[in-house]
C-alpha cells in the first residue's frame, strides 16, 4: 500500500465523518428553528388574545367600574343622607312620645 493511498483513505475517511457530523448538526437546528417557529406563533396568538381581552377590560372600565375617588364622594353623600334620616327619625320619635304624653 502506498502512503499517498493510506492518507487519501485516511482524509476520506475524515471529510466524511466530518460532513456526516454537520449534517446532524445542521438537521438539529433545522428542527429547533421549526419548533421555535411552533412556539413563538402559539404564543403570538396568545399574546393577542390577551390583548384583545386587556383592551375589552379598558374600554369597560369607566362605564362598568368605580374609581376611589368616586367611591369615596358616594360614601359621603350617603352617610350624610342616612345622618339626616336619623335625625328625622329621633325628631318623629320626639314628637310621638309628646304625643303620648299629653294623650296620657
Amino acid at each position: 500500500m502506498n502512503t499517498q493511498f493510506v492518507i487519501n483513505i485516511v482524509l476520506g475517511l475524515v471529510a466524511f465523518l466530518g460532513s456526516f457530523v454537520f449534517y446532524r448538526i445542521f438537521s438539529t437546528l433545522d428542527k429547533l428553528q421549526d419548533l421555535l417557529h411552533q412556539t413563538s406563533s402559539f404564543y403570538d396568538a396568545e399574546l393577542k388574545s390577551i390583548r384583545e381581552k386587556m383592551s375589552e377590560i379598558s374600554i369597560s372600565l369607566p362605564t362598568e367600574y368605580v374609581t376611589k375617588n368616586d367611591l369615596y364622594k358616594i360614601s359621603d353623600l350617603i352617610d350624610a343622607k342616612l345622618d339626616k334620616l336619623e335625625v328625622k327619625i329621633d325628631n318623629l320619635i320626639d314628637a310621638q312620645t309628646k304625643f303620648l304624653r299629653k294623650s296620657s
